[in-house]
């Protein structure tokens, strides 16, 4: 008997751009409650005309009450830039799958721009130039999974929640293969494979420095 393919979450090969490590912690035990879980809320609501107190009564509801402050913070860092308007909203926590690539994932926001239909990702700080490799990955993962489901998606939009930068990346086949690279990464992971992290200045601030701290390195991580 065939053992049942696992699908690889979008999530999952942003996260392992970001950090190896990370990623892996995030299979083992789950993701843990952030800011980019409270900006989602924030974001959401604010497209839909509610105010901030509905997207933090959401918030809590999802999370509980141990995690205000986090809502706090992120809503005190959130800008709402008035141009989203000209990226008309048609459907938002978009579904994807497809059982040919092994990936799935929840699109934040599908957009209508000069006719046209764009995936749309959240993310936090914009960098100077561009957008982050990360999020260069989840637009064209989700690229692929709407040219799976019949859609004519090349390109998409990152809106950054504490800038108020909307940047538009254009996905190549480089970045499309790069997906695929990373869809395997991922899937070796849910095997038990434990994988090196990043080791610099942004471990001292991850939600698992201390399991990440405590981890055996194996000689075989440092050829993935």
């Amino acid at each position: 008997m065939k053992n049942e393919a696992i699908t690889v979450r979008v999530s999952d090969i942003a996260g392992y751009v970001y950090c190896p490590r990370v990623c892996y912690y995030r299979l083992k035990f789950g993701s843990r409650v952030s800011e980019i879980h409270a900006v989602k809320e924030i974001y959401a609501s604010r497209r839909a005309g509610f105010d901030d107190e509905w997207a933090m009564g959401k918030f809590l509801s999802l999370y509980g009450e141990e995690n205000a402050e986090i809502f706090r913070q992120a809503l005190e860092d959130f800008v709402f830039n008035p141009m989203l308007d000209m990226l008309k909203q048609v459907d938002t926590d978009v579904f994807l799958e497809s059982k040919r690539l092994r990936l799935k994932g929840k699109l934040d926001e599908l957009v209508l721009f000069n006719g046209k239909k764009y995936p749309l990702v959240l993310a936090l700080k914009a960098p100077k130039e561009g957008i982050w490799y990360r999020d260069r990955i989840k637009v064209a993962a989700f690229c692929m999974l709407l040219n799976e489901a019949g859609m004519d998606a090349q390109s998409g939009f990152v809106y950054h929640c504490f800038d108020g930068e909307i940047r538009k990346v254009k996905v190549g086949r480089k970045d499309k293969y790069a997906v695929m690279k990373l869809i395997e990464r991922v899937y070796k992971l849910t095997k038990g494979f434990v994988p090196e992290g990043v080791n610099d200045s942004r471990c001292s601030r991850c939600l698992y420095y201390e399991e990440c701290m405590n981890e055996p390195t194996t000689f075989a991580s440092r050829f993935l």
